[in-house]
């Protein structure tokens, strides 16, 4: 109120409105009128940018990052933001030169060397990846973690007792343990931090040989002799694409007393038909809504000899009654398992489907790493650990099969894949 034309004070409030979902337009606004008072300014073209890329408006993304490089902003914060732009419509050679435009001009910056990171995977140079990607232990968040130990980091010798500790999502939990048991030649004793709600399903799996411990416990670092990031631990172990393919067998096991219970009870509503476990939707921040798709749409292409059960969590109510309501077709929810904080129910669940159908979220790396055969829904820029747009088998995990959007927004090319593979 005291300076409405300030572009500073516009620009910094549109920027806090972007950290709240429901206040997008509200940042829009902001921004916009700061874009009005003095076009071009770096700090709002950069924020309008990312902006309009979170919002999926990705060609007013590229068009106003475009128009700051031709107005000569030679700026790396904006030459990193065009090139995560440019991934999303697939021009990753172009999003390549920005990447390394931002570092030119500023050899520290920390997402530009991981966004190159995350190229160097999709081209399958991993172990260049994996070293640009450690760049992340440079951000707060991960200085932080870092802070914690005042032991030595692991460089893949021998070692007495050794610590890897958890980073990232749930997903990435399970998808990093397929090293876990190659870290067993490399120490005495292995000690691994996960989530909570994977410390039993672990421990079953994995067996006496290493500990598993909630990732929110304080450990004394005079516990362990070393200590490593799991992402790291992993990166020293999947340099070439035969180390993959000799970690995609399953290495996780579901409980099996718990598994014939489930079974009995899906067996006697499935009547004969096999069990099909399907999930839809991503609360990932700012990838969820992209990952995500309608429920009614994805049923429509599933063959009705097929008994569907929901392996989703969050939220399921209102879908359910959509599909029962719009095509006359029960999904069977399981009354007794939460699926958000009982991953191990999930994964008994999981493991007596005869196949998994699910968009990219954590069921598919339960799935894969259960080894369950899974056909996933990937949108049309996918996370970068499903390859480049023409990889169709999952580097991680055997038996899935990856559906790509073939336009940005629309399911139809994909769901017709799927429902291919589900009647072959």
């Amino acid at each position: 109120k005291i300076h409405p034309n300030s572009v500073a004070l516009l620009n910094v409030l549109g920027a806090c409105f972007m950290e709240q979902k429901d206040r997008i337009e509200d940042a829009k606004a902001f921004l916009l009128r700061a874009a009005n008072i003095k076009p071009n300014w770096p700090a709002t073209n950069l924020n309008l940018g990312n902006l309009y890329r979170i919002n999926g408006e990705i060609e007013e993304s590229l068009g106003i990052l475009r128009a700051s490089v031709e107005a000569g902003i030679d700026a790396p914060d904006i030459f990193n933001s065009l090139g995560v732009s440019l991934q999303c419509v697939l021009a990753d050679d172009e999003a390549k030169k920005c990447f390394l435009r931002a570092l030119e001009l500023d050899p520290s910056h920390i997402d530009a060397r991981n966004n190159l990171g995350y190229l160097a995977f999709k081209e399958h140079d991993f172990a260049k990846s994996w070293r640009l990607r450690e760049a992340r232990f440079d951000k707060f968040k991960y200085k932080d973690e870092l802070k914690r130990f005042k032991n030595s980091q692991w460089n893949r010798t021998k070692t007495d007792k050794l610590l890897v500790w958890a980073e990232q999502g749930i997903g990435d939990e399970i998808m990093f343990a397929s090293v876990l048991k190659e870290l067993l030649d490399f120490s005495n004793e292995l000690v691994v931090s996960v989530s909570s709600k994977l410390v039993d399903l672990f421990k079953r799996s994995f067996g006496s040989n290493i500990k598993f411990i909630d990732r929110n416990t304080n450990i004394s670092n005079e516990s362990f002799e070393n200590h490593v990031s799991a992402m790291t631990a992993l990166g020293y172990f999947r340099n070439e694409l035969s180390d993959f393919e000799k970690a995609r067998k399953p290495y996780l096991s579901a409980d099996e007393t718990r598994g014939s219970l489930i079974l009995s009870e899906l067996e006697y509503m499935a009547k004969d038909r096999p069990i099909v476990g399907i999930s839809w939707f991503s609360e990932a921040q700012i990838v969820g809504e992209a990952r995500s798709i309608d429920l009614v749409e994805l049923v429509k292409e599933i063959p009705d000899d097929l008994f569907l059960v929901s392996l989703q969590y969050g939220a399921t109510t209102a879908d359910l009654k959509r599909v029962r309501k719009e095509l006359g077709r029960d999904i069977y929810q399981m009354p007794s398992l939460d699926h958000f904080d009982d991953l191990d129910g999930l994964a008994a669940l999981i493991s007596v489907c005869n196949r998994v159908v699910s968009v990219d979220n954590v069921t598919v790396h339960l799935a894969g790493a259960l080894g369950k055969r899974c056909d996933i829904l990937l949108p049309y820029f996918a996370d970068w650990r499903w390859g480049d747009d023409k990889t169709i088998s999952s580097l991680w995990y055997e038996g899935q099969t990856l559906h790509r959007q073939q336009k940005r927004g629309f399911w139809e090319d994909c769901l017709t894949s799927v429902r291919l593979s589900l009647e072959a």
